[in-house]
């Protein structure tokens, strides 16, 4: 006999939560739909947050396939400075020590050389 009370008072217990809780939605209308938009906004911003992570995480692994494992890039150690082209002696180049943008077939080779000999 008391399970079936206490089964009894739970009910009347959720009814009665229920209808107080529908007597506040509508009494507080306003109150109920700003606080329902807030929660709207508020799941949507994290939803799309979550998807510009995801798309920039995609977007930094794509540029990275596209580099490869078998490319090297090489950096000058000093940048080289827009400007003409030095048509003077050897000395006045060395003087203003202009860089070469890139690698020589001389630098090609040893390179191919210290792979070969496993120096790197």
């Amino acid at each position: 006999m008391t399970k079936i009370s206490d089964f009894k008072t739970i009910i009347r217990q959720i009814i009665l939560n229920a209808n107080v809780a529908l007597d506040a939605i509508v009494l507080g209308k306003m109150r109920a739909l700003l606080t329902s938009l807030g929660i709207i906004f508020g799941v949507a911003s994290v939803i799309a947050m979550v998807a510009i992570g995801a798309g920039a995480k995609y977007e930094i692994l794509a540029q990275m396939k596209l580099l490869g494992v078998n490319n090297i890039i090489i950096k000058p150690v000093v940048e080289q400075e827009e400007g003409e082209a030095l048509t003077g002696t050897a000395q006045d180049q060395i003087k203003e020590r202009r860089w070469s943008p890139g690698i020589t077939l001389a630098d090609a080779k040893s390179i191919q050389e210290d792979l070969a000999n496993d120096r790197l």
